[in-house]
């Protein structure tokens, strides 16, 4: 009795870390099919019936099913794959993007007769990721088109200085001071694009 007791608060206690960790937690057989699925997966809006008895493979995108099967062979020959990150259907039909750790689980000849997937959504991360990305090309070309507006305000700043004392000469031609008005005006509006 107290060794069945003893089995019993393990067991209890197992399957309250299963169903209280924030990834889901599936395992499958050998071949692919899901076989357990923990609470969160039911929490994350997936059903019994769309989980347990089959392949988890089909969850994944088409595109990078090969990678899930390849991974999932690596792991059925006993050797563990971490952090595989894939996009997979969610249980609303959107694909979210999931890191994935497989693990062989091993009978008592050691033969691995399971695996132990581990599922975490990173969607948000990945979208906040490619944000920053996104801001980090931003600040590069803002860094680049400040750099040109500069080197392009330098030859203005002579233009316009040079147009302005050419302007103010007594002896320049009428006409020469209508051409050298074009000038100024032209410049004055190529300065204010730039800025």
């Amino acid at each position: 009795k107290t060794f069945q007791s003893q089995l019993q608060r393990e067991r209890d206690f197992n399957q309250k870390i299963l169903n209280t960790t924030q990834s889901m937690i599936l395992v499958l057989d050998t071949a692919g099919l899901i076989s357990y699925a923990n609470r969160r997966c039911y929490e994350a809006g997936y059903k019994e019936e769309e989980m347990v008895g089959r392949r988890l493979v089909e969850l994944v995108e088409p595109s990078q099913r090969k990678d899930f099967e390849a991974a999932l062979e690596t792991t059925a020959n006993g050797h563990q794959v971490e952090n595989l990150e894939l996009r997979a259907r969610r249980s609303d039909g959107s694909l979210g993007y999931f890191s994935i750790s497989l693990s062989p689980m091993r009978d008592e000849q050691s033969t691995v007769n399971s695996v132990v997937v581990v599922m975490t959504d990173i969607t948000d991360a990945a979208l906040l990721q490619a944000k920053l990305a996104h801001a980090e090309r931003m600040a590069t070309i803002g860094r680049l088109v400040s750099g040109v507006a500069h080197e392009v305000n330098n030859p203005l700043a002579a233009i316009l200085g040079f147009t302005d004392l050419l302007l103010e000469n007594p002896e320049m031609p009428a006409s020469a001071q209508e051409d050298l008005k074009i000038i100024l005006q032209e410049t004055q509006r190529t300065k204010d694009i730039v800025q």
